[in-house]
């Protein structure tokens, strides 16, 4: 089962991977976009803005511009020009596009800049032939507008590798919960074989020692038996010493005698004196 589960997490995290590597390159190809957009804007100064505070009534191209920058800002197509000179008078002004959320643009701005950047007087190029500024900011504004363009292909991938990647994280944590509750059998499988072992062994020892016993038993009960016909030969020498004890005085007399008397006399003699005397 956790084998199972271990081989789809593995293969899970092949998927995203490989989704990770499709966003990569998609985000490598709109890279340039978002890098030229930085560029325009970081090429721009408090000089040039400070041009845009000369104009009464700004040049055509200069007013193109300001209409697809605040677009992006979110005022809309049509800015009254005093209204748009208290915007860009603002000293925060070019940190806004620096610091512009790219990747959250909504989409009504999106078609609108669109239309703009679409015409044929909407060209950086020449725009910035007229006016530095006008054309810093409409690179800005077609080097945007293509990074959202590119980054609208990307997100929903990116988000189905964030779900995967979360999906991922739980089954990995699923999978590490598992394990780690096998690695817990597992070690209660080896500790109880460990003590089968040990019993196995102790069963061992004691039938040895039972059998061991056993022979000892075995043994025992021959030498008693071995003992009892002992018994029996030690009382019959005892009831046999009792007897020669009763007979000791007169052994010791015939013998007193025969070494007294025997001297002078024949064999045949002297039995038939021992056989007179007892």
């Amino acid at each position: 089962m956790v084998e199972r589960e271990s081989a789809y997490v593995q293969s899970e995290a092949l998927k995203i991977e490989a989704l990770k590597r499709e966003n990569d390159e998609e985000l490598a190809r709109c890279k340039p976009a978002l890098e030229e957009a930085e560029r325009a804007v970081s090429e721009l100064n408090k000089n040039d803005i400070t041009e845009l505070k000369t104009f009464k009534q700004p040049p055509e191209v200069v007013e193109l511009a300001i209409r697809c920058v605040f677009l992006y800002l979110g005022y809309g197509a049509k800015v009254e020009w005093k209204q748009a000179l208290t915007v860009i008078a603002d000293i925060k002004f070019l940190e806004r596009l620096k610091t512009y959320d790219t990747k959250n643009i909504p989409q009504k701005i999106l078609t609108g800049v669109g239309a703009l950047i679409g015409t044929e007087a909407f060209n950086p190029n020449e725009m910035a032939q007229k006016s530095k500024v006008a054309g810093g900011l409409a690179r800005w504004c077609r080097a945007i507008y293509l990074y959202a363009e590119a980054w609208k292909i990307v997100k929903p991938k990116e988000q189905k590798q964030r779900e995967l990647a979360e999906k991922l994280a739980g089954a990995e944590h699923e999978v590490a919960l598992k394990r780690a509750e096998l690695d817990k059998v597992k070690g209660e499988i080896a500790k109880m074989e460990a003590d089968y072992e040990a019993l196995a062994r102790y069963v061992q020892q004691l039938t040895d020692d039972k059998a061991k016993y056993e022979r000892r038993l075995i043994n025992a009960r021959k030498l008693i038996d071995l003992l009892g016909l002992e018994g029996e030969r030690w009382q019959r020498s005892v009831e046999q010493m009792e007897i020669d004890f009763e007979k000791l005085e007169g052994d010791v007399f015939v013998a007193a005698a025969s070494i007294s008397y025997f001297g002078p006399f024949s064999g045949a003699y002297r039995e038939k004196l021992v056989t007179e005397w007892l």
